[in-house]
């Protein structure tokens, strides 16, 4: 069928076809273990022990950010030899796919128990802010609480912002720059700024009101009425800027200005 279809005008499918065959690969030499009533294990080795570190930090993660609901969930320890340099997703990713989420996990996180809850926290994030926000919340803020959800830093970075050496994005230039890495176009280093200015954006917003005003920013997504929505087509308003004025009373961009000035001061 791939060779059928082709790879595209711009090779992008190839990145698919790889997913699929990593996680068809994996399927075939691993074990299913029914968890609990809304998450599944799937993995070819140290399931029990797995499951339990799965469970602790995906219910962690909604403890946190105040996630109500448990939407059916798989998480797949994906085989060893599929962790190749041309493989998708090398550090893990969600999908939204029926009649689960499904979070795929390289094997190589598995090595140690912090680091195997580490990537689950932040592609559970991704589950929880998918599920809350109905679909609605931009690149950079999904990004935003699955760094918030792993718990990790990167100083230098902070530095880097606050001097002027990496370059602070727009919200546009933002989204831009996670959109082109789903869409098959990495560029590393680029990648990386992305993730830690949403990473510091979040860390920003966590300073005014905690991680439940985190909690309470994505259920602003989905709570407006009617009239809101009718409004905010109109006047073609962007449902973050929408959601970060209801609950920390400032635009998209002034956070984004405010953010800055903060890890500057």
């Amino acid at each position: 069928m791939a060779i059928r279809l082709g790879v595209g005008a711009t090779g992008a499918y190839e990145g698919w076809y790889r997913l699929i065959e990593a996680e068809t690969v994996t399927r075939r030499q691993s074990e299913e273990i029914a968890v609990n009533d809304w998450l599944t294990l799937e993995s070819s080795a140290h399931s029990h022990e797995l499951a339990h570190l799965t469970v602790e930090a995906c219910e962690n993660v909604a403890r946190r950010f105040g996630f109500a609901n448990r939407p059916k969930t798989m998480v797949t320890l994906l085989a060893e030899e599929t962790d190749a340099p041309w493989a998708v997703g090398r550090f893990g990713y969600m999908m939204d796919k029926y009649p689960y989420d499904k979070i795929c996990i390289p094997a190589g996180a598995a090595a140690s128990f912090h680091g195997f809850q580490e990537v689950v926290s932040h592609e559970y994030a991704h589950v929880g802010v998918l599920d809350v926000t109905q679909g609605r919340a931009p690149h950079w803020l999904n990004e935003a609480v699955a760094m918030l959800a792993e718990q990790s830093s990167d100083l230098r970075m902070r530095r880097a912002f606050a001097s002027g050496e990496a370059r602070w994005l727009s919200p546009r230039g933002l989204e831009l720059v996670h959109t082109a890495r789903r869409q098959g176009e990495p560029h590393p280093a680029k990648t990386w700024r992305a993730y830690q200015q949403s990473a510091w954006i979040g860390r920003y917003l966590v300073s005014l009101k905690g991680e439940e005003g985190i909690g309470e920013l994505l259920r602003a997504f989905s709570d407006n009425s009617i009239w809101t929505e009718i409004k905010m087509r109109v006047t073609n308003q962007p449902p973050a800027d929408e959601a970060l004025r209801q609950v920390y009373g400032m635009s998209e961009q002034a956070v984004f200005d405010q953010a800055l000035a903060w890890i500057q001061g």
